[in-house]
């Protein structure tokens, strides 16, 4: 089974990490290869998210101890990924801007 959501680096601006559809384990794992390179970013954008689970939220997470002590800013999400990431306290370790 294919995953519907893709996590990548933005080529124009490889400071800013690209998630979209839905960031569930299919996406989460094998994005989670890539993570040692993803030292210089600085922003996940999340505009184009429609669902995040747990394991999505993991990533998250660990990109933005990947990148300490630069705090990591999540921008664009909405609905769902919005209030997941709310529950789960992105706000402690991110800078959770909302449109």
């Amino acid at each position: 089974m294919e995953p519907y959501g893709s996590v990548t680096l933005s080529p124009e601006q490889p400071e800013v990490l690209v998630m979209t559809g839905e960031v569930d384990v299919a996406v989460s794992d094998g994005a989670l290869a890539e993570l040692p390179g993803w030292g210089g970013v600085r922003v996940v954008d999340m505009s184009a998210v429609t669902f995040i689970d747990s394991s999505g939220m993991r990533l998250v997470a660990q990109v933005a101890r990947l990148v300490r002590p630069h705090r990591l800013q999540v921008v664009g999400a909405r609905k769902q990924p919005l209030t997941a990431l709310r529950l789960f306290g992105a706000d402690r370790i991110t800078d959770l801007v909302e449109d």
